[in-house]
């Protein structure tokens, strides 16, 4: 039986932002082709940048909804640059830690903002 903290159960048992955003600025995908789970990720950012929304849709384990919870929150209100710094090792202390087979959970949440953010940067400079 795996062992969830406080945190971790709280945010699957009451996702934040789990939904979809109408008219996203930037909307990326994630696909785990061991577990099967996946991710769509909708932003909206405002003139400066500034993540002013997040929503999502998954298609994964618990652990999964939990870790994109948590990222929803840890983007609102930043700068996509600053965004950017969020690791998934971070999402796993934030979480207080995960069973060990779950631990690989928060790349996925991670890594789909990180296409987020590729497109983000495209757009800024479309040479690349």
């Amino acid at each position: 039986m795996w062992n969830y903290s406080p945190s971790a159960v709280d945010h699957y048992l009451v996702p934040r932002h789990h939904r979809i955003i109408a008219e996203p600025t930037i909307a990326a995908e994630a696909y785990d082709r061991v577990s099967g789970d996946r991710l769509k990720l909708f932003l909206k950012l405002n003139d400066k940048d500034i993540i002013e929304d997040v929503g999502y849709q998954i298609d994964g384990n618990q652990t999964c909804l939990a870790s994109t919870s948590l990222l929803s929150e840890l983007l609102l209100n930043r700068h996509m640059e600053a965004a950017a710094k969020i690791s998934p090792d971070q999402l796993r202390s934030a979480l207080d830690g995960l069973p060990e087979e779950q631990l690989n959970q928060p790349v996925l949440s991670v890594r789909a903002f990180r296409n987020a953010y590729d497109q983000w940067r495209a757009r800024r400079d479309p040479r690349g």
